[in-house]
């Protein structure tokens, strides 16, 4: 069986700032020199479709980094509308705690966003996970699809 932590935030929540808060918090200590798969995901919405908006981002809190960012204006204020992604996080030798955020706020003071169903899992990969990540940003002024990444490999055996 893998190595896996999790954490979520069912109930629903409500923030009126451009500040961030936590939703829910993840707080592991990894094995040295390993790597992990962090999914999150979160359901939000916000209370104008037509001023400001919603931010929802994964926060590296242990260092200090965003790992993803989501913005996003509603087309109506009923709609909740899904958010997330993944992140390969790898630890060095020396393992410490560390801890993993989904954070919300709106982009203006004066409406609001919600958010509910906020999960974060980390998993443990394996000498036979294969993976291509690309972490820098990138535009693409063009109506063309363009490679971001490649992943090539020859799969293993039935039971790998």
């Amino acid at each position: 069986m893998r190595q896996f932590y999790y954490a979520e935030s069912t109930a629903e929540s409500t923030k009126t700032a451009n500040t961030f808060a936590d939703k829910v918090a993840l707080t592991f200590t990894p094995d040295a020199s390993s790597s992990y798969l962090i999914i999150w995901s979160c359901l939000a919405q916000h209370d104008s479709a037509t001023a400001g908006g919603s931010q929802i981002r994964l926060n590296d809190d242990t260092a200090g980094v965003v790992r993803s960012l989501h913005r996003g204006t509603a087309k109506d204020t009923t709609d909740y509308w899904s958010r997330g992604g993944i992140y390969i996080h790898t630890e060095d030798a020396s393992p410490a705690s560390h801890t993993f955020s989904i954070e919300y706020a709106s982009e203006d003071n004066s409406t609001t966003t919600k958010i509910k169903e906020a999960r974060i899992v980390a998993i443990k990969l394996t000498a036979n996970d294969q993976f291509a990540a690309s972490d820098t940003e990138s535009n693409n002024a063009t109506t063309d699809f363009v490679t971001k990444t490649t992943l090539t490999f020859t799969p293993g055996l039935l039971a790998d």
